[in-house]
């Protein structure tokens, strides 16, 4: 590593350590001792640091999640178990071809995974004894401690100075001049804060331009933060780049995500498993886990069994309900719950409004809340792209009849009156969907739409366009 650069670190990455194995953290921590001198914490960072480590527990977390994991392994099979369990007795009642051998088979194979648990369990007890004497000394909050006495951690601002940098943030903030202002509520209705937290991105960013003002050094800040008021893609914004040599004599700041640190600072070689372990938001796709979860829900018939027992006594009969799509997805951090020598299996949890049409003419929007559970292969040395995803749990808000509301009729295709009607007019009135304009003629005019038998139509060009053309 260039020894002319100060590396800087931001709290989530220091907190998600806790979060790593015994092997894992002691890696690191060796790795990190032989830069130590390089290491500078800004005082904002340091704060969430000691402020979250107490609040949520993240050694006793640290020690426990070993212990935690058969649990979860076990829960999960115990619903694997009792949703199977359903679905075979519905089968069974309709008299399904061989069921009860198919029956007898899923227990034989519940029973022999219930064992590999077991056998697990013992591997685990290990590993928690090896965890629980690493963090028994916490050693990443000794880290720390130890930077604070070297003075490698910035000085708190003076009541005087905060006042003039919130004041400072506030205004930029109103004009979304970065960093910091996706932590405002007025563009971050979910996961917005509240003043003064709001600002501490900006409160890091106005040491950082400091610190390398005063040693005449370029930092390395190292964050796994991907919100738009750092990011452009994957690269520090530019317009940040520039303000930052602005104020430091034409010093240079660059972005490294941790695991950049890891394999091209530090040069730590890990193996493809450990890599997708600790660095699980690189590799899950939103757009992927959200078409996937689309796609199970356009199947599934709870939903139209839901909104009829909501419904049940109003003068309205559910015949049909079709998922549309989904609205503002939110996925929280990824929880590695087991581990392989092939696969590894994440838990998220998320939530969203489900757009429906019901019976062609209504639409409701529910509010939906779902645990995942994320698959991933290993091929050899690489990654396998595809992952399997498993909706454990799905819960909907209540729904009451005055949530539903009519669909305008012109808003949907005229003519296979399920899709919304998007780009195209049609001579009846209306809008067709893209799927249907494919079996109609386009006037090349007006852009209508015609059938093609339609006595309105002649050839490529409607009877009003060719009125108009003579």
């Amino acid at each position: 590593m260039d020894n002319q650069k100060i590396l800087v670190f931001d709290s989530s990455i220091l907190l998600g350590m806790y979060e790593y194995s015994h092997d894992v953290v002691k890696n690191i921590l060796e790795k990190l001792e032989e830069v130590e001198d390089q290491i500078w914490i800004p005082h904002q960072t340091y704060k969430e640091f000691k402020k979250n480590i107490e609040k949520k527990k993240m050694k006793e977390q640290a020690i426990s999640q070993y212990g935690k994991a058969v649990e979860n392994l076990k829960n999960i099979l115990k619903k694997k178990e009792n949703n199977l369990g359903v679905q075979i007795k519905d089968y069974k009642k309709r008299c399904f071809p061989e069921i009860r051998d198919f029956e007898d088979l899923i227990k034989e194979n519940f029973e022999k995974n219930n064992f590999l648990i077991e056998n697990y369990e013992k591997v685990l007890k290990v590993h928690f004894q090896e965890n629980k004497e690493l963090h028994k000394t916490d050693p990443i909050n000794l880290l720390l401690d130890k930077l604070s006495d070297k003075g490698q951690v910035g000085k708190d601002y003076s009541i005087t100075e905060l006042f003039l940098i919130y004041e400072e943030a506030e205004k930029r903030y109103t004009y979304k001049l970065p960093p910091g202002y996706m932590d405002d509520k007025r563009y971050n209705t979910k996961n917005g804060k509240e003043s003064p937290d709001k600002f501490g991105d900006y409160l890091i960013w106005k040491q950082m331009i400091k610190k390398s003002l005063e040693d005449e050094k370029s930092i390395l800040f190292i964050t796994n933060d991907q919100k738009e008021d750092w990011l452009e893609g994957k690269e520090l914004r530019k317009d940040l780049i520039e303000e930052f040599r602005e104020h430091t004599n034409s010093q240079e700041i660059n972005r490294l995500s941790f695991e950049e640190l890891i394999n091209d600072e530090l040069n730590i070689r890990l193996d493809p498993l450990l890599k997708l372990e600790l660095f699980s938001q690189d590799y899950i796709d939103k757009s992927e886990i959200e078409s996937e979860i689309e796609m199970f829900l356009s199947d599934n018939r709870d939903i139209r069994d839901y909104l009829n027992k909501q419904i049940r006594g109003e003068e309205f009969e559910i015949e049909e309900v079709e998922l549309v799509k989904l609205i503002d997805l939110s996925l929280s951090d990824a929880v590695c719950l087991e581990k392989a020598d092939e696969y590894i299996v994440y838990k998220l949890l998320g939530d969203s409004k489900l757009f429906c049409r019901i019976n062609d003419f209504y639409e409701v929007e529910i509010d939906v809340e779902f645990e995942i559970m994320l698959t991933y292969e290993l091929l050899k040395e690489d990654y396998v792209e595809e992952f399997s995803l498993d909706l454990q749990e799905i819960n909907y808000e209540e729904v009451n009849f005055g949530n539903i509301k009519e669909k305008e009729y012109k808003d949907i295709c005229p003519i296979c009156k399920i899709r919304e009607g998007e780009h195209y007019h049609y001579d009846t009135g209306g809008y067709v969907c893209d799927n249907c304009s494919t079996s109609l003629i386009c006037c090349t005019h007006c852009g209508r739409f015609f059938d093609e038998d339609s006595p309105e139509l002649f050839g490529v060009t409607c009877k009003d366009c060719l009125e108009y053309l003579d």
